[in-house]
């Protein structure tokens, strides 16, 4: 039988573990479908200030999650009780629907936040901050009446130029669709935009839209934001403009990007400065937000804390009795636990309506939860087994039965690790997993231009007179695909030559004989391919013989699932693992 819902596991009040921010309670909040976080100093100060951070869109929100998370954390230490939350159709909120303007509700999202801030902690002073998007978000949504303040890192000016570099960015990288594009709407690297919210974004105009604010302070990483102090002082506010340092390791790949310390610190001062708390004057403890929960149709989502502060979600079907098998979502890389396209969300709750219950949660140091106590956070180089161990036990305690193990690129890797570790688990699927067998000083930079394509791609492509037209114009960048070659060349010889070849195959065959199912998908011209047949041939053949074991070549799936048409090819393999008797 499952388990009543009393037996989840409730959501428990976690600490993060640096000493310079010990005593910060974080639990998580939900509002109008919206899921959130609430990180709360031990006592708070008579007139007390709050900050809400509004979080951007698309790359942006996977690339500053974590560096804002542990940002909301030094605020709350200072005094600052913060609220974080994830727009609807992002991140663990809700979903909108395919074709609706998301505009509306992502500004209805920051004045429901702040109400929800002040509501929930008692504090009468708010003040608005986010990144790129999501603080063109919060200074559009700012009432004059209502907020005190904005810190605004790198906002949108634009909303044109804006949508033109998704699209840009969506072509170089292959994560474009172009029936969104012919139809007016947008999708890239993950982000998905309908055509209604692609024109309103498109005519959103810091420098022509009215912005309400009493007090500023402007992150600027070029000329063009800089300008935008001007404009604001002209309506009436006291701007501080500084240059926005770190702006560029922020938003490199979530698995090595870099929190923009002296921005957070400038930040930190700002607010001290604009909104001082009395210290001395404080007034008691922080009261607790009400429990956690989301309810969609037909299906309930509730967070949990397991472990040394994992953070994750159970969702299941809304009928308690529906769900025997479960299914694991592990990162993808540095990634936050939803997934590029929010691909751990909309499965989860796919399989719900199907009966199958399912967990997504964050390694140590990744997303929302608790930083390992050894510092490390390699996300090929550190053991995952303690924590998959950690998640699998937590849903088997809650009745959830026959549980499947699923990761992408990284994710893959570790979890076919838990499956030969012996922890339970019957059934994995890898995706796109570009690491098999890590060895230490291989490269982080899956996805590159230079590494991110199958080598029978660039094979195939010299019997293509496109491609040598290309060749001689220098479209191609020649050394870059060379370097690519013999990197993968060399990558294969040492394979053979230190009998990891061997030992891995050993691994996957001793496995097999256990009964437990593998399967492996991985994109035609992904770079995933390559490292599948250093292993196991040509795509994969001794590894398809075994019982239980396959490798299927899709040719539709590019890597990390951005592309809407690839998680549906990822989804239907996942449903089909899991639902084999």
């Amino acid at each position: 039988m499952s388990a009543p819902l009393s037996r989840i596991v409730t959501p428990q009040l976690s600490e993060y573990v640096d000493a310079a921010t010990s005593g910060v309670a974080m639990s998580p909040i939900s509002f109008g479908g919206r899921f959130g976080w609430l990180h709360q100093p031990q006592l708070l100060a008579d007139g007390a200030a709050g900050v809400v951070l509004v979080s951007p869109l698309g790359r942006d929100a996977r690339c500053a999650h974590r560096p804002f998370r542990l940002f909301a954390d030094r605020l709350a230490h200072a005094g600052y009780p913060v609220l974080r939350f994830d727009q609807l159709n992002h991140g663990d909120s809700a979903d909108l629907a395919d074709d609706g303007d998301a505009l509306p509700g992502w500004f209805e999202g920051v004045r429901a936040a702040t109400s929800f801030l002040k509501d929930v902690s008692g504090v009468r002073r708010v003040v608005l901050g986010g990144a790129r998007m999501g603080a063109t978000l919060a200074a559009i949504a700012a009432d004059r009446d209502v907020v005190d303040g904005l810190i605004l890192f790198a906002p949108v000016v634009s909303g044109k130029a804006w949508v033109r570099e998704l699209r840009l960015a969506g072509a170089l990288g292959g994560t474009a669709s172009e029936a969104a594009h012919q139809a007016g709407g947008l999708e890239a690297d993950g982000l998905t935009l309908s055509p209604a919210t692609v024109r309103s974004l498109s005519a959103l105009d810091l420098q022509s839209t009215p912005l309400s604010a009493r007090q500023v302070l402007l992150l600027a990483q070029n000329k063009s934001v800089a300008a935008l102090g001007a404009h604001l002082t002209a309506h009436g506010a006291s701007v501080t403009l500084q240059e926005f340092a770190g702006y560029d390791p922020l938003f490199e790949d979530a698995h090595s990007n870099q929190a923009p310390e002296e921005a957070f610190a400038q930040a930190l001062q700002w607010i001290k400065t604009a909104l001082p708390i009395d210290r001395d004057g404080m007034v008691g403890t922080c009261p607790h937000p009400p429990a956690c929960r989301l309810d969609l149709p037909g299906v309930v989502e509730v967070p949990v804390t397991f472990g040394a502060g994992l953070q994750g979600i159970i969702t299941r079907p809304d009928e308690l009795n529906a769900a025997r098998r479960a299914v694991v979502f592990l990162n993808t890389g540095g990634d936050p636990r939803a997934g590029i396209g929010r691909f751990a969300v909309w499965a989860a709750r796919a399989l719900a309506r199907r009966g199958v219950a399912s967990m997504r949660f964050d390694f140590p140091g990744v997303g929302d939860s608790a930083d390992p106590a050894d510092g490390r956070r390699h996300v090929y180089e550190v053991a995952r087994t303690e924590d998959i161990r950690g998640a699998l036990e937590l849903m088997s305690a809650n009745g959830f039965e026959d549980l499947t193990l699923t990761g992408i690129c990284a994710g893959g890797l570790h979890a076919s690790r838990a499956a030969f570790d012996s922890l339970g688990v019957r059934k994995v699927l890898m995706v796109s997993p570009v690491k098999l067998v890590w060895r230490p000083g291989d490269s982080l930079a899956v996805g590159k231009r230079d590494q991110g394509r199958a080598t029978s791609f660039y094979m195939n492509g010299l019997a293509n007179a496109a491609t040598w037209k290309r060749l001689i114009t220098g479209d191609i960048h020649v050394m870059s695909v060379l370097k690519t070659l013999g990197r993968r060349m060399i990558g294969r010889l040492a394979a053979r030559r230190d009998d990891t070849t061997r030992v891995f195959r050993e691994q996957i065959a001793a496995t097999s004989a256990k009964g437990v199912r593998i399967r492996v998908l991985v994109g035609v011209d992904d770079a995933s391919l390559d490292e599948v047949e250093t292993y196991f041939g040509p795509k994969g053949a001794a590894m398809s013989q075994l019982p239980g074991m396959s490798v299927r070549v899709a040719p539709q799936l590019d890597h990390g699932l951005a592309r809407s048409e690839s998680r549906v090819v990822a989804l239907d393999e996942l449903i089909d693992l899991v639902e084999q008797a």
